[in-house]
């Protein structure tokens, strides 16, 4: 072999080298920089794309500048947006002060109906419940009153609505289970003579007796009222301790013990001379007594108050 040959053998093997090398580094940029990352070429050197650096140089500032101003956007919404909620809740209460001042319910319900919308507070709901039973609409106080008293336990005001509610509606079962709940933490005689009106009507009379006994021998309960519904149908504010009073009467007449229900209509008129249902039922055991017939209906079958 010839020196030439040698040589060009032996460059022949160094240029394949490098050729190989080069061919390795011209096609990484093809292979590895679509994403801007480093590559390996075959002999294990890293190379990096000073172009991807570059290009991520000048978007690092673009992104933050982007993101600054998507965060100040975010930022001035949410304090327009707390400031348009301010200013609507305020609408709304001063929506049912007027209402209040003009003795104006219905106006007052959709005002607070306005505020819910915005704050779902219990408190409001609340009042709101209060209207509704104001209005006489039971189902619309009753929904209200259970939702508050559910989220709120320690609110028997609302437990004890609800239940006056369950009994306008004709259910003074639900009635009577849930003043049962109510009355050992209010010791209310309103709430008492309510739990007696229910145990009366379902003709539970030993309880009935001690719950009318109970308010009787509460002495703030001749300065508390309660709707009584005489027997064709009127309605009358009395105290409650007159109203117990004649619930005892009730319980006598049914039982045609007269004379004792006679004493304790007595003793309501007492209480109150303008009771109209004590006045009826006296009428009525007196003249049970004096012509020793059956007395006429004496009450409701469900007394209010």
């Amino acid at each position: 072999m010839s020196i030439e040959s040698c040589c060009a053998s032996g460059v022949s093997v160094q240029n394949r080298q490098m050729l190989s090398r080069n061919t390795d580094i011209q096609r990484i940029p093809q292979i590895s920089f679509l994403n801007c990352k480093s590559a390996f070429i075959s002999t294990g050197t890293l190379i990096f794309n000073p172009a991807c650096l570059k290009s991520g140089a000048n978007q690092k500032p673009l992104m933050m500048k982007k993101t600054i101003s998507f965060l100040i956007g975010i930022v001035c919404v949410t304090a327009v947006t707390a400031q348009d909620t301010e200013a609507m809740k305020k609408h709304y209460l001063k929506m049912y002060d007027n209402a209040l001042v003009y003795n104006d319910a219905r106006a007052a319900i959709n005002a607070l109906h306005g505020y819910v919308a915005i704050d779902s507070g219990a408190a409001y709901k609340d009042t709101l419940s209060m209207l509704y039973f104001s209005t006489k609409a039971y189902v619309s106080a009753l929904i209200l009153a259970e939702e508050v008293y559910k989220k709120v336990p320690a609110n028997t005001e609302a437990m004890a609505r609800a239940a006056e509610c369950y009994d306008e509606l004709g259910d003074p079962k639900t009635a009577v289970g849930l003043y049962e709940q109510v009355v050992p933490k209010t010791k209310n005689p309103y709430h008492i003579y309510k739990l007696g009106v229910g145990q009366y009507q379902l003709k539970r009379t030993l309880e009935c007796e001690v719950s009318a006994r109970a308010v009787l021998a509460d002495t703030t309960s001749k300065r508390i009222g309660v709707n009584f519904t005489s027997i064709d149908g009127s309605q009358q504010a009395v105290p409650v301790n007159a109203a117990a009073a004649n619930l005892l009467g009730v319980l006598k007449m049914d039982a045609k013990n007269y004379a004792g229900a006679k004493t304790d209509f007595q003793e309501a008129l007492k209480m109150y001379p303008d009771f109209a249902g004590a006045k009826q039922n006296l009428e009525a055991c007196e003249k049970a007594l004096k012509g020793g017939t059956k007395a006429p209906a004496k009450t409701p079958t469900k007394p209010k108050g």
